[in-house]
């Protein structure tokens, strides 16, 4: 089980349909980074690393692969979501038969602004940052269900959620190696001038999940182990 398919079940249409962060252009979710070898000049190659998400079409990208997810002048803005470290797993001790987990994840909201589209010309962050802590800290969920994710693969069942909470953790340094120094483009200065800005923010989710064999999601029950 992964972060993955607990935030597109929950607070990716949230963050994409919500009014109050109308900015947000292009998002990708949960990114990873990615190498490819690219020609810089003819006969001459290198290594650059993209983010990469599920959620983006491959046929949607121009140029290198994956640079749909690379900061561009045409965006309004660019948000990448990161899981930060693994998921931590225990067992919950009020639910019988060992099927209740207490889960705990933290993941990082990197957002890079275009202040010309924006209309904006004070270049602060902060309410944008704003917009996002105030959509996400204390939002609550009951009885959702993401699909099982094992590697690439999704099973036709699902782990309920019983009740999951977010929350707000810190604010990422504010410097582009900080918030995508994993990334090529953070080593552009370009992409970092007075009419770009940028952010991160540290976020956990937190909740426990109802789990059950997989016999019994696909209706082998005679030979489960439960």
């Amino acid at each position: 089980m992964t972060i993955e398919p607990i935030f597109m079940t929950t607070l990716w249409s949230l963050m994409t349909t919500n009014r109050n962060i109308d900015w947000l252009h292009q998002m990708g979710a949960m990114v990873t980074p990615q190498t490819h070898r690219v020609e810089t000049s003819t006969g001459i190659f290198k290594d650059a690393v993209y983010p990469a998400a599920k959620n983006v079409l491959i046929e949607e990208c121009e140029g290198p692969p994956y640079s749909i997810l690379n900061p561009d002048n045409r965006y309004r803005s660019l948000i990448l979501v990161e899981p930060i470290g693994s998921m931590v797993m225990t067992p919950n001790p009020n639910i019988p038969q060992d099927k209740g987990i207490n889960f705990s994840q933290n993941f990082a909201i990197k957002v890079w602004v275009n202040w010309n589209l924006l209309g904006s010309q004070d270049g602060n962050e902060g309410f944008l940052a704003r917009d996002i802590i105030n959509l996400l800290h204390g939002k609550k969920y009951s009885n959702v269900n993401p699909p099982l994710l094992l590697g690439d693969l999704a099973y036709p069942f699902y782990l309920p959620i019983n009740k999951m909470k977010v929350t707000f953790v810190s604010e990422m340094e504010h410097t582009p190696q900080a918030v995508f120094g994993a990334y090529e483009f953070s080593r552009v200065p370009t992409w970092f001038r007075n009419d770009y800005g940028f952010f991160g923010l540290v976020f956990n989710m937190k909740g426990v999940l109802i789990t059950s064999c997989p016999e019994e999601a696909f209706g082998y029950e005679e030979n489960s182990r439960c």
